[in-house]
């Protein structure tokens, strides 16, 4: 059984909405990287595989700036593509004029069923709005801030949580035993013929089976330094044509996970 899919199925209704309409449930998730922080990646792209297949992952922003360096980095680990919007303006934000050009090509395109907005900006208000009468699911995915009216603008609107929920001291240890298991029952079931598994595809998994999972929760800022600290190797591979970040288990996690089980 492919437990990828096995834990998807939270939104069934829209979910079978999109796979209806005759695009096979193509998802299409776009973030505003100016406005969203890329400690929420493992969070937006776990919600998003429950509406359909994830074809299309951009992160919008002006990638000359210091202020998208973790996204910059975060790319290759999730399999996000950049859309470096460069402001021909001195303080003008142009990511928003970008994704809104992008969105209503993939409306026209008619290859998509559904698109994510991930952004706290009421700006993209009337998009979302002209997504739905296109007869799309659109789904919005920001912080607490945003505005009623412009969550109103959604088919579903996902609040984002500001901080990883506190734990009691004494849980962490059992917490960080079921994380280590999920991730080694994943890693089984999804690595290739050369043990390597996408980084993303344990992001996803974890996500979905673990309730407010948030890396930092186990003192790791990314998912590959999660992975690391649980003793796997973090590569960067030849997939398609281009590159991902992928995983794979050495010796020291294999006897950290027996250890765990014994």
């Amino acid at each position: 059984m492919n437990i990828i899919n096995t834990h998807l199925n939270k939104n069934p209704d829209l979910a079978e909405r999109n796979a209806c309409e005759g695009r096979n449930g193509r998802v299409a998730v776009l973030i505003d990287g100016e406005n969203i922080s890329p400690s929420y990646a493992t969070m937006i792209l776990g919600k998003a595989s429950e509406y359909g297949t994830v074809i299309t992952q951009y992160v919008y922003g002006d990638y000359s700036r210091s202020m998208m360096d973790r996204w910059d980095l975060l790319c290759p680990e999730y399999l996000l593509e950049r859309r470096h919007c460069r402001a021909l303006v001195a303080g003008k934000n142009a990511s928003d004029h970008y994704l809104v050009i992008d969105a209503m090509k993939m409306i026209f395109s008619g290859q998509y069923g559904t698109i994510v907005i991930a952004s706290s900006d009421s700006d993209y208000t009337e998009l979302a709005c002209e997504i739905r009468r296109a007869g799309m699911i659109v789904i919005g995915m920001g912080e607490a801030k945003s505005s009623q009216v412009f969550r109103k603008a959604f088919d579903e609107f996902v609040v984002l949580n500001t901080e990883p929920a506190a734990e009691p001291a004494e849980s962490y240890g059992k917490d960080r035993g079921q994380l280590s298991g999920i991730i080694g029952e994943t890693y089984d079931q999804l690595a290739d013929g050369q043990g390597w598994c996408l980084v993303s595809h344990i992001g996803v998994v974890l996500h979905t089976r673990i309730e407010d999972f948030d890396c930092r929760r186990y003192e790791s800022d990314t998912l590959s330094d999660l992975l690391q600290s649980l003793g796997y190797e973090i590569g960067m591979r030849a997939r398609g044509s281009g590159k991902a970040c992928m995983v794979r288990r050495n010796s020291e996690a294999v006897f950290t996970q027996q250890k765990s089980c014994a």
